[in-house]
């Protein structure tokens, strides 16, 4: 370990001290494969060498208060920054393990704006969290470690980011929350068009998109979630355009997640054209999907109310072996359609059909059988929305 960085570090361990409590450690399982993979030259560069666990692993997976160093006016300075740690565990610590730990240390930094209970990705500086994208600036990777921790095999990496950014991020959403909602009440103000009205109200609901839910405000209405629900209640009410909806799908292979082909969601689509109706929207990831199945209310009227559709159809096809024959995986595939309104939530038409087909593999099982219900689907599809 260099000098200057031995020093940069002692000072973050020195910030740390005092600092509120981390979340207790627990190891974080990764599943394995039996291909080696190389660590990112990253992971290697931030490397603490030392077989002792760094002061800050030592403290437990979670955020605290400390010091980072930064640029500014060409210098290097000490700042106030936030330090996240996240751990993952393996057999074998690999890459992956290295990943799963900067995966968790993202989602830790997430917790400091009130994100608990949500999955988060981290993708080009945005961190996304259901509907959510939240772009931080100025977090990196700070340090890494690899080595036995409580007797377990393991990878660590802490993130810092300056106190500063966040402040500076938060000062962002209350800029954003005061737009909207005079976008808002702009919007329904007499003698206001149709489509400005419409606009303005969509514009309101991407300001809000990027601002974590909770938030106070100081306008009439003073919490950033009440804001965004009276938002969506007004597109609902004031933009929705009948015969429209938006498509979602789900997948699975011997109820196992499975990427769902461009195909089947290419001639459903193109079914529900030829019936009179239009599909609005962008595509809906297959967890939000089967949470509406489920009965989330609220993601289905969020859902609709953003893309100003009347309905959301909701496609679950469900994949699963029923033999083999020689190297050829027998395969039945069958599709459930529901037509859901995203008002009541109420399931307006259904269709249920299914198939048989096979492949080599699973994926070609998956591909096959999907061809198929979209080509068998097309007309009792059809027939079903012009009722």
């Amino acid at each position: 370990m260099s000098g200057s960085y031995r020093f940069f570090l002692l000072l973050a361990l020195a910030g740390c001290a005092g600092a509120p409590p981390r979340a207790s450690f627990v190891d974080q399982p990764v599943a394995q494969t039996s291909v080696p993979d190389r660590f990112k030259p990253r992971y290697d560069k931030l490397l603490v060498d030392s077989k002792e666990a760094p002061e800050w692993l030592v403290q437990g997976a979670g955020c605290a208060l400390g010091q980072m160093t930064a640029i500014k006016g060409g210098e290097a300075v000490i700042v106030a920054a936030h330090l996240c740690v996240g751990v993952a565990s393996a057999p074998a610590v690999t890459n992956a393990t290295c990943e799963a730990a900067e995966a968790q240390a993202w989602t830790n930094l997430a917790k400091l704006f009130g994100v608990q209970k949500q999955a988060i990705t981290y993708t080009n500086g945005a961190l996304k969290f259901g509907a959510k994208a939240v772009i931080i600036q100025g977090a990196r990777p700070e340090a890494s470690w690899r080595g036995s921790f409580n007797g377990a095999p393991i990878c660590a990496l802490q993130l810092a980011w300056p106190d500063s950014e966040r402040q500076a991020l938060e000062a962002t959403w209350v800029e954003r929350a005061e737009r909207a909602q005079k976008l808002h009440d702009d919007a329904l103000a007499k003698g206001i068009a149709a489509v400005p009205r419409c606009e303005a109200l969509k514009q309101a609901a991407g300001l809000l998109a990027a601002i974590p839910g909770n938030r106070l405000l100081s306008g009439s209405v003073q919490n950033s979630t009440v804001l965004e629900q009276v938002v969506r209640q007004a597109l609902g009410t004031y933009c929705v355009v009948e015969n429209t909806l938006v498509l979602g799908l789900s997948c699975s292979f011997d109820d196992a997640p499975k990427t769902c082909p461009k195909r089947l969601r290419a001639g459903l689509a193109q079914a529900i054209a030829k019936s009179g109706w239009k599909v609005v929207g962008s595509a809906i990831d297959a967890a939000a999907v089967e949470q509406i199945i489920s009965g989330d209310q609220g993601q289905l009227r969020r859902i609709t109310s953003e893309a100003t559709a009347r309905y959301l159809g909701a496609v679950q096809v469900s994949t699963s072996k029923v033999g083999q024959r020689g190297k050829i995986m027998l395969c039945r595939s069958s599709l459930d359609f529901r037509l859901l309104d995203g008002s009541s939530g109420s399931a307006a038409k259904s269709l249920s059909i299914s198939v048989k087909s096979g492949g080599l593999n699973s994926d070609q099982c998956v591909d096959r059988t999907s061809v198929l219900l979209g080509k068998k689907a097309a007309k009792p599809l059809r027939e079903a929305l012009k009722k």
